[in-house]
């Protein structure tokens, strides 16, 4: 999935603003400190996961003009091309055979939260400075599977498939079945026969001395 038109109505500095035909591959948008670049990102954020309740945070309510929200269009991986469009609280998903409805993105149109597409594909410069920004397990899920080219359940199900075998192979304590744990075991066994053979060699080498005496 990647944004292809962004239309701001009103939010934050923004008022009928629009980026139109944007090209596939990396784009950068530059600009001076307070140029709005945040605020940009901020709405992306809000029209595809909802405006959320800040605390101590812009709330990004329009300053000159117009009503909150916007919409962006986006071209999906299958090639469709579809609107979504917020104002307010509500969603409104507009697909390219002219049917609507709404509902949340998040829900419809790709399996990802609002928390790990802020922590990987909408990182702010705040969110870079506070701390523990991946400590979340599913978000570390995430990245590995994204990095390996699975998807995030098959990623998953690796991961607990692997523990399971690990905890078959081995398991702290007295555990005697797995098989780590037999294999230790015997090779403790191993080696407390080699200290007795090597007590024999010993013992038959002294007596082998007595006789020569």
């Amino acid at each position: 999935m990647r944004i292809c038109d962004i239309y701001i109505d009103g939010f934050g500095i923004y008022h009928n603003q629009a980026v139109n035909d944007i090209p596939d591959g990396l784009i950068l948008f530059t600009g001076k400190n307070e140029g709005g670049k945040t605020t940009l990102m901020e709405f992306i954020r809000a029209i595809l996961f909802g405006f959320p309740s800040f605390k101590n945070r812009n709330d990004y309510h329009p300053l000159r003009g117009g009503t909150y929200g916007g919409r962006v269009r986006l071209v999906m991986n299958d090639g469709r091309i579809i609107t979504v469009e917020r104002f307010g609280k509500k969603a409104i998903i507009k697909y390219e055979d002219r049917s609507s409805e709404q509902a949340e993105p998040s829900e419809r149109l790709f399996n990802i939260d609002r928390r790990t597409f802020e922590n990987i594909f909408a990182i702010g410069l705040g969110d870079l400075q506070g701390l523990g920004i991946l400590s979340d397990e599913g978000i570390k899920g995430r990245i590995f599977a994204a990095s390996a080219g699975i998807d995030e359940k098959s990623f998953s199900n690796m991961r607990d498939n692997v523990e399971k075998e690990l905890s078959n192979l081995l398991k702290s304590g007295r555990a005697t079945n797995p098989l780590i744990n037999q294999i230790m075991r015997r090779l403790a066994e191993i080696g407390s026969e080699i200290k007795e053979l090597r007590k024999g060699s010993e013992d038959y080498a002294e007596f082998q001395k007595r006789l020569a005496e």
